[in-house]
């Protein structure tokens, strides 16, 4: 996916109201992700795929309350996003690689957990 491509991708996704899976690779390791196009999130989104930098989680995430699976592969936030997937109650499984670029991520019960590094993301 090229970040020309995104606003015409955002405006397609927001048409599909029975989308259950949805998975965008950026072109390179370093190819931004902007989901914030979205004005409204699929709500019966229950897997979501994201491989590509993100400047910050698109702003749907937290409404996406049938979501089950997310993947989140060098997204290298500087926000912890565990601040907003902890909210969503169906998530059973994620997957989370060089996705913070921090020293600390919060877990479960907004315990401090720290983090092993390799090269400067989780």
């Amino acid at each position: 996916m090229r970040k020309e491509d995104l606003k015409v991708l955002c405006s397609s996704i927001e048409k599909l109201s029975k989308l259950c899976a949805l998975s965008i690779t950026s072109v390179e390791e370093d190819g931004i992700i902007d989901l914030q196009h979205l004005s409204s999130s699929p709500l019966l989104l229950q897997r979501l795929y994201l491989q590509g930098r993100l400047e910050t989680l698109p702003h749907c995430i937290p409404s996406l309350h049938s979501i089950v699976m997310l993947r989140l592969k060098w997204s290298r936030l500087k926000d912890d996003p565990l601040v907003f997937l902890q909210y969503l109650p169906n998530l059973v499984h994620l997957e989370l690689s060089q996705v913070f670029e921090g020293d600390s991520i919060f877990g479960a019960g907004g315990q401090q957990v720290d983090i092993m590094q390799d090269g400067g993301a989780c």
